[in-house]
């Protein structure tokens, strides 16, 4: 028994080299690929194409769930007890990042996701990004859960401190458009090009607009399809 599973281990270990080979050096698809180290804890299952991955600490899990692709996207996991969650058939395109730093922080994205660019970052202390099933982002958005940055009063407190990000199901961000903390969006809605939200809480089926963002359209929905 010992024998056997020895044996194992041994393919296990070749079968994970040869994958990391094929990703790192010849730019191939990396493809049901496992890692565990330090507590860290790396499950793919999908297909990575031109990707850069960086898990760095402790007790960190990135997941990347069945039927999920990924072209040129840079995932960077820094500090402890993090997260990143990707969903089934999620894609995303054109140099997305994503980026989870610092302690207990988390990113989510449902199924059936897909981001054209986008920068994606949950810093501070147990902050969540969550993503829901079937929304869409469009390129150079911004999602972030906190300002990376301290700003401190005149007692020495900070007073800038992270908070969550909701964005429902079937939402439509649009081109350049800025998610900062606090921030919670309802399902079917749609966010304007280049708006600005932070902190603010909206209702389903709305379209939001603006720098900063307000309801313009209520009662809406909004499909793929050109009718």
């Amino acid at each position: 028994m010992n024998i056997a599973k020895k044996y194992y281990e041994i393919i296990n270990l070749f079968c994970r080299l040869v994958s990391i080979i094929n990703f790192y050096v010849f730019q191939r698809p990396l493809w049901k690929f496992s890692y565990t180290g330090n507590g860290n804890n790396f499950q793919c299952k999908g297909r990575l194409y031109g990707c850069k991955i960086y898990i760095d600490g402790h007790n960190n899990d990135l997941t990347i769930e069945n039927k999920v692709v990924l072209f040129n996207t840079e995932i960077t996991i820094t500090g402890n007890n993090n997260k990143v969650l990707i969903g089934e058939n999620t894609c995303i395109y054109e140099n997305g990042r994503i980026r989870v730093q610092d302690e207990g922080n988390m990113v989510r994205l449902g199924r059936g996701v897909r981001i054209i660019g986008a920068f994606i970052s949950s810093a501070d202390k147990y902050t969540v990004i969550d993503i829901d099933d079937s929304t869409l982002i469009s390129s150079n958005v911004i999602i972030r859960s906190s300002d990376s940055h301290s700003i401190i009063d005149s007692q020495g407190k900070r007073i800038n401190n992270g908070d969550n990000v909701f964005i429902g199901k079937n939402v439509w961000i649009g081109n350049g458009a800025t998610i900062l903390k606090g921030t919670t969006i309802g399902d079917n809605s749609v966010v304007g090009t280049q708006s600005l939200i932070s902190g603010k809480k909206f209702p389903d089926n709305t379209v939001i607009v603006g720098n900063p963002a307000k309801i313009v359209k209520e009662g809406i929905c909004w499909c793929d399809q050109r009718i």
